[in-house]
């Protein structure tokens, strides 16, 4: 490396900082200086860097990490409970995955409507060539799909809904698809949450490994 280093002073705030800067020439001869890194309250890039590494160690210890946890553990927690619950229906109709709120809602639609799309040979609907029975584990010989580019036909997804009510006589509960779609919007709300938290956490992480890797070309100068 061309030029002297060494630790320069200066105060901000009532406060004593240090940083790093480099005395050299140029290709005129003249002095010229270059402030490098910022040490901040440490005198050397060695106690910067170990420092930092202190600061990033606690960062795992603060607010922000347990925030983080626990938004996270609560998305696990409300995933677990839906699928616990309407375990039937999501594997039939999403390959066994929570869907968002948005999805599920378009699909109880395209249910909804009484669309005449017959097969002329059998005035049935075309496509229908299974027996449908009330709960999804028990409907055979069939796997929905969505097929891009065209909307779903009515006949597809007419138990759609349906299959999202469950009465679980034994604990004398009953939940019907509403309570579905209030479960979703708790995870999605819990999933923002979680992603605001990662943020946050993500963004101090960053910044202190950008600090630590601007730091260690100097150390040992």
């Amino acid at each position: 490396m061309v030029g002297r280093y060494h630790v320069e002073t200066y105060t901000s705030g009532g406060h004593k900082y240090y940083r790093l800067a480099r005395s050299y020439r140029d290709e005129n001869g003249r002095p010229r200086k270059e402030r490098l890194v910022h040490l901040g309250r440490a005198a050397t890039p060695e106690e910067a860097l170990a420092a930092l590494e202190v600061k990033l160690q606690r960062l795992y210890e603060s607010k922000h990490y347990d925030r983080l946890v626990e938004a996270e553990s609560d998305v696990k927690r409300l995933e677990a409970e839906i699928k616990e619950v309407w375990g039937a229906g999501l594997e039939y109709w999403h390959g066994g995955e929570v869907p968002s709120v948005e999805a599920a809602m378009y699909l109880r639609r395209v249910g909804r409507r009484r669309q005449k799309v017959t097969d002329p040979r059998r005035d049935v609907p075309r496509g229908y060539n299974v027996t449908w029975l009330p709960r999804p584990e028990h409907r055979l010989h069939v796997t929905p799909n969505i097929i891009e580019n065209r909307e779903p036909l009515h006949y597809e997804y007419k138990n759609y809904a349906d299959d999202f009510e469950v009465d679980e006589t034994k604990e004398y509960t009953s939940m019907r698809f509403w309570d579905f779609i209030a479960s979703l919007r708790d995870l999605e709300r819990a999933r923002a949450a979680a992603a605001e938290a990662r943020a946050v956490f993500e963004e101090k992480k960053r910044n202190l490994e950008k600090r630590m890797h601007e730091l260690e070309p100097y150390v040992g100068l």
